[in-house]
């Protein structure tokens, strides 16, 4: 797994492309456009373009887009984890090698996790964000908690930027995702 996540946002970024070419090497992505009318065309050139870059790349909520465009993994938001989980449908038909993880804002999600099912979690909002704005977010000190209880390796999520990521030195995290600490100028 990478030490690194670039997860996308439609709202901020409507074509992901050209900012892979940006990204430190050996970063992983996260496909999140949900509601582009291209969705699938858009999920092929990312996933294609995280190949020949040497890319882990996951599609998010989507486990059959994510075959057609061969990705690496699918990567469910809490939610739909959770509900997935109760109905023992969130891998069915996966193939073997697939990464899978989820996003987790809460002990009470983090309790529900399946390890034998992931790869990692994503721990977050650690920080205030630009996707959520004025919503609630963890804290260096819980999501530092939600780390160690992890029963996976936990990256850790949301408004992350270059002056605050120092603030989670020592929190054992297998990593970081970002969004908008990713993007270029």
């Amino acid at each position: 797994m990478p030490p690194l996540f670039f997860f996308t946002d439609e709202k901020r970024l409507a074509d992901p492309r050209p900012v892979l070419d940006y990204l430190p090497a050996g970063t992983g992505v996260v496909f999140r456009h949900y509601r582009s009318a291209d969705r699938a065309t858009l999920a092929q050139d990312v996933a294609d373009l995280c190949r020949r870059q040497q890319r882990l790349c996951l599609i998010a909520a989507d486990p059959t887009l994510a075959r057609q465009v061969r990705a690496d993994g699918v990567h469910w938001p809490e939610g739909l984890y959770r509900r997935g989980v109760s109905t023992h449908r969130v891998n069915a038909g996966r193939p073997i090698n697939w990464v899978i993880t989820t996003s987790i804002h809460s002990l009470p999600a983090l309790r529900q996790l399946r390890p034998y099912d992931l790869s990692a979690a994503f721990i977050s909002p650690v920080f205030a964000t630009h996707s959520h704005v004025g919503g609630a977010f963890l804290g260096p000190l819980r999501a530092r908690s939600l780390v160690r209880a992890s029963p996976v390796p936990a990256y850790l999520l949301g408004g992350i930027s270059n002056e605050n990521a120092g603030r989670l030195s020592g929190s054992g995290a297998a990593g970081l995702a970002a969004i908008g600490a990713l993007l270029p100028c």
